[in-house]
């Protein structure tokens, strides 16, 4: 593996760790959504959350 590849799989890696979200960030970001309107695509980019994981909270 030439070290361009290894570079890009070790920056894959980095990005896709799995992240974990507090029950009550979990409960405000449905609330921006639910009670207040805002879009899911809007909230998960606000929030920094893929907006399919916002759609299953």
């Amino acid at each position: 593996m030439t070290d361009t590849k290894k570079r890009v799989f070790i920056e894959l890696e980095v990005h896709m760790e799995k992240r974990k979200f507090s029950r009550e960030f979990k409960i405000e970001a449905v609330r921006l959504v639910t009670d207040r309107g805002v879009s899911v695509t809007l909230a998960s980019r606000d929030l920094d959350v893929h907006a399919a994981v916002l759609r299953k909270w």
